[in-house]
Parts: structure tokens; C-alpha cells; sequence
């Protein structure tokens, strides 16, 4: 589920060009998959930058870290902090200003994408979980001692 069945003629959309091979990579990695729809709870104004208070669906909040990254409707964003339903990212003046992040209020509701590396190392623990290998054995020992 996308929130694009909402949009209506003039609405606005955030678009990037994709990288192309041999492009600088200078931020997170952002493929345009959307995972979950989220819905703006509080917007906190602090000075010229605002943070945004977002509820998500349980297991998109248990795929966030603190200091993490969370793609907000295309956009890429550092959590700032996790609770149980919610989580926190802050816009600086220039996101605000050139994305739609700057037009949303509360209540509205924005496309997730969970970090990619987290997806493949999330697939490669499932995966380990699942076999009978020497690794599964190796992994239930990480987490017996706090990994």
C-alpha cells in the first residue's frame, strides 16, 4: 500500500535521478520500494528545522535503528529516536523548501522504505535462522549473549 492512490492533478512528488554506475555515493542507499505507509502524529518546530513525529506499522519500527536511515516519501532521513509505535527523523530549512516534507501536516500519510542493507542482513538472519547449519548454531549464540 503507497499513499500515491491520494495524490490528485497538481499535487506534488519528490523525484531524484537514479545513480548510474561509477556515480559518488554520498548518502543512503534509497531504491523507491515502499514498504508500509506511516502517518505524521506531531510536528515540533525547533528554530528553522522541524522533527517529525511518525507512526508506523510494528515491524517497519522494529527495521529502524537510532541514527539509522528511513526513506519518508523518497526522501532519506536519520532517525532520531524509536518508541513503540512511533519514530522521530528531523528536516533541515533546505529539505523542507525543496520536498514535499515541507507541505505535509499532521495526519498526513508518507511512503516508508527500510534501510536496504538492514533488508539483505535481515534476509541472511532469516535465512540462518531457518537451516540446521553450523552458522544457525554460531547465531543462537550471539543472541544468548546480547547480539
Amino acid at each position: 500500500a503507497t499513499t500515491l492512490g491520494n495524490l490528485k492533478l497538481g499535487d506534488w512528488v519528490n523525484l531524484e535521478r537514479s545513480l548510474k554506475v561509477g556515480d559518488r555515493i554520498g548518502g543512503h542507499f534509497v531504491t523507491g520500494h515502499v514498504d508500509a505507509k506511516g502517518r505524521i502524529q506531531r510536528i515540533e518546530k525547533q528554530g528553522r528545522n522541524i522533527t517529525l513525529h511518525i507512526q508506523a506499522p510494528e515491524d517497519i519500527i522494529r527495521s529502524l535503528a537510532r541514527k539509522g536511515s528511513v526513506a519518508v516519501d523518497g526522501i532519506s532521513l536519520t532517525v532520531q529516536s524509536l518508541h513503540q509505535k512511533t519514530f522521530e527523523v528531523g528536516i533541515i530549512p533546505h529539505t523542507l523548501k525543496e520536498t514535499t516534507l515541507g507541505r505535509k501536516t499532521i495526519g498526513s500519510f508518507v511512503n516508508l522504505e527500510v534501510d536496504l542493507i538492514y533488508r539483505y542482513l535481515k534476509g541472511i538472519m532469516d535465512g540462518l535462522e531457518l537451516s540446521r547449519s553450523p552458522a544457525r548454531l554460531a547465531l543462537k549464540k550471539l543472541k544468548r549473549q546480547g547480539f
